[in-house]
């Protein structure tokens, strides 16, 4: 099989008497392979990098924040903390952190309610409180000393945060 320079750098040639195309050498077979699967995995790095990362979809949820404190606006942390969702019933608890910080995230929107309590605190409930479709509602607690006995309600609209 006659074989050009062109034919035996690239390492495949076409045989005369069986008119098919072959590997002048074992180099040529290994360096056919490895172009080959460089350019399927540069067309799969490129298909890949025009996806888009994540679909982007309308939040259905909000979120409700806040800080607990005492009367001097110290952090309380594990105090107890519970939303309820006035049109569904639905409760959803959680306790504050080291910062005295309560956080509900996925709520759906409606009205709430929350309960906050902790010993040596008289517990308070707070209504009147929106939760909009993606936005963040920051509702402050600020405990009394007292027994968990004794009970303090407050009804009021707070802002709301952000808009997301």
């Amino acid at each position: 099989m006659q074989v050009s320079w062109f034919q035996r750098a690239k390492g495949i040639a076409l045989n005369s008497s069986t008119g098919r195309l072959g590997f002048v050498n074992p180099s040529g077979y290994r360096r056919f392979i490895r172009s080959f699967f460089a350019v399927a995995l540069v067309t799969i790095v490129t298909v890949l990098a025009g996806l888009p990362t994540r679909a982007s979809a309308q939040v259905l949820y909000g979120t409700l924040t806040g800080n607990v404190t005492d009367p001097a606006e110290a952090a309380i942390p594990s105090a107890n903390v519970k939303a309820v969702n006035v049109a569904t019933g639905v409760v959803r608890e959680t306790t504050t952190n080291g910062e005295g910080i309560y956080l509900f995230n996925d709520l759906n929107p409606g009205q709430y309610q929350i309960t906050v309590s902790s010993a040596g605190f008289a517990t308070v409930h707070q209504g009147g409180i929106t939760v909009l479709v993606n936005t963040s509602q920051r509702v402050n607690v600020q405990l009394k000393i007292g027994t968990s006995d004794q009970e303090v309600t407050v009804s009021s609209t707070s802002p709301t945060l952000a808009s997301c």
